[in-house]
């Protein structure tokens, strides 16, 4: 598979390496006398324990995974590793661990640092942090605060996820090692069998260790492919007699139809999806250290990640056209043709759409950290950091590129949708080709395409000055913070370069050698979709956009929309956000530990303040006109002049925490938090612009700068009983009031004098003349067709201008603001069992995620409900004895509501799901070690549906992933 990317070689990410365990201060180093070698203790058991020894110790419910030894984390990927954690749950994308959910919260409302410092985020519109960036080889420790404290920068109603790296003075002496290994992917179509991953670690001080440096690094190939099936958008309403007339043709059979005023939904479109995608991950760092006295010690680090990607697609799709001829409901509430046939009088299209999603990530940071013991009992520590985050687009066109050809062949259509994965059903009449009764070359035209390109450029700049006082056992902590993030999105969209227009150009003009045969069915193995179509067509995306941008030049009728004679975005930007933010905090927190009735006890107690301003600034490219182009067709072209608009808003916030704990006995310890956190609104809610103009029910949107963040009042009871030195239990319950959720309020208004060319002279007139022939209130498709009778049109494209005595289109505007409120709650439980001396072990845990606003089904109203809400369950065996290491992990999440919001409030459920992960590797001595993983073995799917599982979104099928390696240490 061709790929334009080119790597942008960095000196520090071509240092291959990875990263020591987690916080050294933890490792335990065997000593009898100044003589003796020191030993760093490794493996599962080492790595369990020193988790199991942070949680016990922390003040505070923290859960934590560390290194098991140098640059070896329990997964190959940081999001697989979180959701080893007690109420962590996580997204993929294209089979990989990406985002994070806990408890309940998804992406957008957790908060993850880097070694304490917030990171940027390049995700468009969105907080949400990708863990697919950063590689595990170069991270030596994960950390969980699931209760806030004052110290901490606030973001995470969550929770805050810590991501730590190595600092050499923590480990003197001279540490390398080097790994590599091979990783097969099982979905791979296209492609390298075998891709290469590389890592390694440098770490070595000097002059009696006071000068430390350290240097660790990663990269990684990555080939997959991905196979699926989706529907665009289910429309539901209420059975009516006019829904029953309109339903099919006439005379349709329907079986099983809804009782009147039932509800039913129906689909636009279903379509198999095929991709083929290469990725490439680049990580590096470099820390270096000087403890030039006891007292003072000094920090500078520099970390690089960029993750590349490629991805080629294409479809094979019908779309629907309510020409039903037989229909089958189901028994849901919400009733769904789980079987239909459409017969079309002229045949219709099959489409095969191509689509190119092309991005590169980069993240950098920056520090410079001193820490001064001003006295034996005070402590400053001034910290500064210089972070960004960048998405752009990796192929010179744009970030995501469509084109579309089709076969105007369709003269019926049968889906079944009560199978996991639906059928595709159709027979063939090419009247409109060559006419021999079967798809092929002769029968292809080309029709339309769009482009889409996007950037995100994130910079952020933090100044920390914190200290500690230490008196009487008891610690006061200080200090003062100032932050500016400022998020810039930027957007050039254009629909459409058109190819013969949507109706396709004439076949006879297409060479017949742009196209090549593919039975798109052969890729759904374990599914039965006996039946579906087999004859689909392949064609490459550059040949068949060149040839249609020539025609273009040449002038053919039906060809238009090729900036500079290419298949590309036009230069102008549609959309520009620049969101920035200036956050002001200072906190204070009180720690001491004490004794009741000989319990030892730690409290905690905290106040933080913040203050937070936001400019938020675009330019934007006003709507010229409304464009009527077909009976529900409209476009609306934009000027080539933005139009600039700012707006601000500003709040502020007291975010009070307590933390209590005590040993009730040596073994068993008890705790209770309470805290005040909040979760800032997401970009795309903050932006100034108004977004105009979706025609269809002429709804537009903005932003609202002037939003506040969510507020949640958080308490956690638990208690845990650790009864032998690496095993435990704990049980707790939590609770979060969560208020100012965003929902959006519609008001209706006028904007930018756009007139309204359905309505006027000429639509009066068309109206006036069907209700005069007996149709009492003609639709929007018969006005237009009696409107194209009058002007005598004969066929091929034409576009209506609003007329002169037009009014002006009124607009449901949709914004942001916060009035919704939800309560969730749950219990989490975690065991975590080492079985003596055998080298067996098993950790287990369960939480249980409720919320008290749920999304009915059977409503048709617009709703509020929260997303992402799911029990989860993790099962994880692992042996480790005489150089071997083996480990099997089961991991459980519960369905759950994924969006509300898109494709008219229609609501989106992932389906429950399971993965089981493997590894097992042996050390052949104290320098190299082999080992061989595998993910998930059981090659588990995803699938979305709506309203009720027979109302398909999407599904996804995965393969697994196996990687053998090798590390040689130093």
């Amino acid at each position: 598979m061709q790929n334009p990317m080119t790597f942008k070689k960095k000196m520090i990410a071509t240092t291959v390496a990875s990263v020591m365990a987690a916080s050294f201060s933890n490792v335990t180093f065997a000593q009898e006398d100044s003589s003796v070698e020191e030993v760093l203790v490794t493996g599962i058991k080492a790595s369990l324990t020193r988790s199991m020894d942070m949680k016990r110790e922390a003040v505070g419910v923290v859960d934590a995974i560390n290194s098991e030894d140098i640059g070896k984390m329990p997964d190959s990927n940081l999001a697989e590793s979180l959701q080893r954690i007690t109420g962590v749950s996580i997204d993929r994308s294209n089979g990989e661990g990406s985002k994070v959910t806990v408890r309940g919260f998804g992406s957008n409302y957790n908060m993850v640092t880097l070694n304490g410092r917030v990171m940027p985020t390049n995700s468009y519109d969105s907080r949400a942090f990708d863990f697919g960036d950063l590689a595990s080889e170069s991270v030596s420790g994960l950390e969980v605060f699931k209760t806030s404290k004052a110290n901490i920068a606030s973001g995470g109603i969550g929770a805050t996820i810590n991501i730590k790296t190595l600092r050499p003075l923590d480990a003197p002496g001279l540490k390398a090692s080097v790994g590599l290994k091979g990783t097969h992917d099982a979905s791979v179509r296209e492609g390298d069998d075998v891709t290469p991953e590389v890592s390694g670690l440098f770490s070595n001080t000097f002059a009696d260790d006071t000068i430390g440096i350290a240097l660790t690094g990663s990269y990684q190939e990555r080939d997959s492919s991905t196979t699926g099936a989706n529907n665009q958008q289910w429309n539901t309403r209420k059975w009516s007699a006019t829904e029953a007339a309109g339903f099919g043709n006439a005379g349709a059979v329907i079986i099983n139809a809804p009782q009147d005023g039932q509800l039913f939904s129906t689909p636009i479109d279903y379509r198999f999806t095929l991709g083929d995608s290469e990725r490439t991950r680049t990580n590096g760092q470099l820390t270096l250290q000087y403890q030039p006295v006891e007292r003072i010690k000094a920090t500078v680090d520099y970390t690089y990640s960029e993750n590349e990607w490629y991805e080629t697609r294409i479809e094979q799709s019908l779309w629907f056209v309510n020409a039903r001829s037989f229909a089958a409901f189901d028994n849901e509430t919400v009733k769904t043709p789980i079987l239909f046939t459409e017969t079309i009088t002229n045949p219709k299209d099959i489409s095969f759409a191509r689509q190119i999603f092309a991005g590169v990530n980069e993240n950098e940071a920056a520090g410079f950290n001193v820490s001064v013991d001003i006295t034996d009992d005070l402590n400053l520590t001034l910290d500064y950091n210089s972070a960004s985050a960048t998405n752009k687009p990796n192929d010179p066109r744009g970030s995501e590129l469509n084109a579309s050809v089709a076969a105007n062949v369709v003269k019926t259509q049968t889906i079944d949708w009560s199978r996991d994965l639906p059928t595709m059903i159709v027979s063939i009449d090419d009247v409109n080709g060559n006419n021999n009764g079967v798809l092929d070359g002769a029968d292809m035209t080309t029709t339309a395409g769009t482009h889409n390109w996007q950037s995100v450029d994130n910079d952020l700049e933090q100044v920390r000055l914190d200290g500690v006082w230490a008196f009487n056992e008891s610690k006061l902590q200080f200090g003062v913070e100032q932050r500016t993030n400022d998020y810039l999105g930027i957007q050039k969209n254009d629909c459409c370069a058109l190819m013969g227009d949507w109706s396709g150009a004439n076949p006879a003009l297409v060479p017949d050698t742009f196209w090549t045969p593919r039975d798109f069915t052969k890729e759904y193995s374990g599914y039965n979709i006996t039946g579906s179509f087999a004859g689909g067509m392949d064609w490459d995306f550059d040949e068949v956009t060149n040839w249609a941008a020539s025609q273009a030049a040449a002038g053919t009728p039906g060809f238009s929309g090729f900036p500079d004679g290419k298949f590309q975005s036009r230069a102008k930007v549609t959309n520009m956000r620049d969101i920035e933010e200036e956050i002001q905090a200072a906190y204070v927190q009180f720690h001491m530990p004490g004794a009741f009735n000989g319990m030892p006890y730690n409290l905690l107690v905290g106040l933080r303040y913040e203050k937070t301003d936001i400019t938020s600034s675009t330019l934007f490219a006003a709507p010229l006109r409304i464009e009527w182009t077909g009976d529900d067709d409209f476009n609306v072209p934009l000027s080539n002049i933005t139009v600039p608009m700012s707006r601000t808003g500003n709040y502020d916030h007291l975010l009070p925490n307590l933390d209590f704990d005590i040993n009730v006995t040596d073994d068993l310890k008890a705790r209770f938090s309470a805290s005040q956190t909040i979760a800032r609104p997401t970009y795309n809610l903050l932006r100034a612009d108004i977004g105009c103009c979706s025609v269809r029910g002429y709804t537009a949107s903005q932003g609202n700068p002037d939003l506040e963040p969510l507020e949640s009042t958080n308490v956690d009871i638990s208690a845990e009983w650790y009864y032998s030195d690496s095993s435990y239990i704990s049980l707790g319950a939590y609770f979060k009031d969560t208020d100012k959720f965003f929902s959006e309020q519609s008001i209706q208004q006028t904007l930018f004098d756009l007139r309204d060319p359905t309505k006027g002279a000429r639509a009066v007139s068309a109206t006036n003349q069907l209700i005069a022939e007996g149709d009492p209130v003609p639709n929007a498709a018969e006005i237009w067709d009696r409107i194209m009778q009058n002007v005598g049109w004969t066929g091929g494209p034409i576009t209506l201008l609003a007329e002169p005595d037009a009014p002006v289109a009124v607009w449901n505007v949709n914004t942001p603001v916060n009035n919704k409120s939800a309560k969730i709650h749950g219990l989490e439980f975690a065991l975590q069992h080492m079985f003596g001396e055998s080298g067996f072990g098993v950790q287990a845990n369960y939480t249980t995620v409720e919320g008290d606003v749920e999304f009915n089904n059977n409503s048709l109203d617009t709703q509020f409900a929260l997303v992402g809400l799911s029990d989860t369950a993790n099962l994880v065996g692992f042996y480790e004895n005489n150089g071997w290491q083996a480990r099997v992990a089961y991991n459980w999440r519960d369905k759950f509501l994924d969006t509300t919001n898109a494709y008219n409030n229609e609501p989106g459920y992932t389906e429950e799901y399971a993965t089981i992960d493997a590894n097992v590797s042996y050390e052949f001595n104290d320098n190299v070690t082999i080992s061989l993983e595998g993910l998930n073995l059981t090659g588990q799917d995803k699938r979305r549906h709506g309203r009720t599982e027979a109302q398909l979104w999407r599904i996804e099928l995965y393969e697994p992933r196996y990687m053998l390696g090798a590390r040689y240490s130093f």
